[in-house]
């Protein structure tokens, strides 16, 4: 016996491997990922998703910064046409 328990249940197979119990797709004989590489997944998912809405969020503040700016030009080409009109 190598150490495998199958179930016709879930279609699985347990496996006992040096660090813990592993599931095996019996169908497929491909292993499952353990709970914590699942959960290794999720957090580099979750911190890649946070880093896409920073950089979203940036680009955003810099696109309102830069209509600002021009704006504020506007304004300023505005006044000085005022002032040379007035004299």
């Amino acid at each position: 016996m190598n150490g495998s328990l199958p179930s016709r249940t879930t279609g699985l197979t347990f496996r006992s491997l040096d660090h813990g119990l592993r599931l095996i797709d019996t169908a497929t004989s491909e292993m499952l990922p353990s709970a914590e590489e699942v959960q290794l997944e999720l957090d580099r998912e979750r911190a890649e998703r946070l880093k896409l809405v920073a950089e979203r969020d940036h680009e955003q503040e810099r696109l309102e910064a830069e209509e600002r700016a021009q704006a504020a030009e506007g304004e300023i080409r505005r006044l000085r046409k005022e002032m040379e009109r007035r004299g």
